[in-house]
């Protein structure tokens, strides 16, 4: 989307400048351009995403498992970047789990912060996870146990 809307931005750019460097194009010419700049540029986009699908079709067979990701920092963008490159996995982020109080409610890559680790229970149930990663690497061994313990005792 981000592709067609800059595309699209750059031609209208472009097109006033014609029109004000008294260029004489012919007003056909602007829809034309338009529409190629959008196969081209949008394609070399698009296209490896339409031969990796191609590719998997047929081959794989995965029911999809949605999964929370707990820690919307860098590693978990990096974790939910390897989610979407690897559908084969079978897994769909529905969301980030998240105690900065400045993401909640965000888009962090495309996929919204939920809430904080209080609201996981809510989240599970609501969302109907099947999976949850936990992707904070600067958090110590013993509050990792306490994410999962608190995970098992509300049967998450």
């Amino acid at each position: 989307m981000n592709i067609i809307l800059s595309v699209i931005f750059a031609n209208i750019i472009t097109i006033g400048f014609l029109i004000f460097s008294a260029s004489k194009l012919p007003r056909s010419t602007y829809p034309i351009v338009l529409l190629t700049d959008l196969v081209f540029i949008g394609g070399v986009r698009l296209f490896p995403k339409i031969l990796r699908a191609k590719r998997l079709e047929g081959k794989v067979d995965v029911s999809f498992k949605n999964t929370l990701i707990i820690g919307a920092g860098e590693a978990g963008i990096l974790v939910l970047k390897e989610l979407k490159k690897h559908p084969e996995l079978g897994n769909v982020a529905i969301g980030f789990i998240d105690d900065d109080e400045r993401k909640r409610g965000k888009l962090v890559s495309g996929v919204e912060v939920l809430g904080s680790r209080d609201n996981i229970p809510d989240i599970v149930k609501r969302f109907k996870v099947d999976e949850i990663i936990l992707a904070m690497p600067a958090v110590s061994q013993k509050r990792s146990k306490i994410y999962i313990r608190n995970m098992f005792k509300n049967r998450c």
